[in-house]
């Protein structure tokens, strides 16, 4: 909702890419990715889609290979 981050889902990769946005140009630098091997439950197999909350306090996502949604909190 700030504009400010930019996520994207790896379906293949079972993967959520963050990246910075630059407000004035709009530039996206690579921050981080989170990876399913590294969460203690398989909950990223397959993710298709991503949302922010409309307070943009949390993370959604959906993935249909593990079945599942998971939230995560946004620091």
């Amino acid at each position: 909702p700030d504009g400010r981050h930019v996520y994207a889902a790896g379906f293949a990769d079972d993967a959520i890419a963050t990246f910075s946005r630059n407000e004035t140009t709009g530039a996206l630098t690579f921050v981080d990715v989170l990876l399913d091997s590294e969460l203690p439950t398989s909950s990223l197999d397959g993710i298709s889609g991503i949302a922010l909350s409309p307070d943009g306090s949390n993370l959604y996502t959906t993935a249909g290979l593990s079945d599942s949604i998971a939230v995560f909190d946004r620091a």
